[in-house]
């Protein structure tokens, strides 16, 4: 409350759409390389791709119909069990002549299903974010670029 007795009104609104600007950005961001460690992040790209398509999800659920939740929910489970079960690095170590040496090996097929999986799931993000208007106008809309 302010010291007149009002209270402030405060609209999320901005904010929302301020976390779906940058979660969006930096998905385009590291689309550039997605199997690329992320120093910052501690991750690969695409890990934190994962991420924040779980996030926009979050960001967009309070909206989406009972079906489109049920979708979202299948296709989370999906993102997030392979993820954890088809590894896209695994690691080895390798007895050397200066002892054990860390071999780090990447598994071209689980990449080619996860990488079909993030692709798919950020569609249906994007399809859900446009469909309860929380994107860009789009030049057909009334609100478009005209």
């Amino acid at each position: 409350m302010s010291d007149n007795g009002l209270e402030s009104a405060f609209n999320e609104a901005s904010l929302k759409m301020k976390r779906i600007h940058e979660s969006q950005n930096l998905i385009n961001s590291l689309n550039i390389n997605m199997l690329m460690f992320n120093q910052p992040a501690n991750k690969y790209n695409y890990e934190v791709i994962c991420s924040e398509y779980l996030n926009l999800l979050q960001e967009v659920w309070g909206k989406l119909s009972s079906k489109e939740k049920e979708e979202a929910k299948r296709w989370r489970k999906v993102l997030v069990t392979f993820n954890e079960v088809m590894p896209i690095y695994s690691e080895s170590y390798q007895d050397g002549f200066k002892g054990k040496r860390k071999e780090v090996i990447f598994n071209k097929k689980n990449w080619e299903v996860l990488s079909e999986i993030i692709f798919n799931f950020g569609d249906l993000i994007r399809e859900y974010l446009e469909s309860h208007g929380m994107s860009a106008p789009n030049k057909q809309e009334e609100a478009g670029w005209d």
